[in-house]
């Protein structure tokens, strides 16, 4: 399933003039039409289709390649983040590289990142088997 990045988005009102100051981001109309054409055309809805969706198509800020770990966003101090399962990245990882190398690349490149007040969450799943 083809996705859509940002800079297909951007590109897509890249000759009009908008006024920032209002408040109005031009992206926002931009992401939701894109998930309007997906559903109309019954194609399968991705994680990040649907964490776009839910905030109304207002910005996220995404890590490429884990959108199989994406479990939700959440809301803090006035951003909406993207939330992660950590044991879902870390299987990912594991894909191409051994456990350790996996947790280490994962606690520095990507847990260890600060993009800014919307960087995505981890969130460390509780096992219910294992709390007795």
């Amino acid at each position: 399933m083809p996705r859509v990045p940002k800079t297909t988005w951007l590109a897509e009102v890249e000759d009009e003039t908008f006024d920032i100051d209002d408040g109005w981001d031009p992206m926002t109309e931009v992401r939701l039409d894109y998930i309007r054409n997906k559903r109309e055309a019954g194609e399968p809805m991705s994680l990040r289709d649907l964490a776009i969706e839910q905030v109304g198509g207002e910005d996220l800020m995404f890590f490429d390649g884990y959108d199989d770990a994406i479990v939700g966003v959440t809301y803090h101090k006035g951003e909406n983040i993207v939330v992660y399962d950590r044991a879902k990245v870390l299987r990912i990882l594991e894909k191409t590289m051994s456990p350790d190398e996996a947790a280490d690349f994962f606690e520095y490149n990507i847990a260890g990142a600060y993009l800014g007040p919307q960087t995505p969450i981890f969130l460390h799943t509780i096992d219910a088997l294992t709390v007795a």
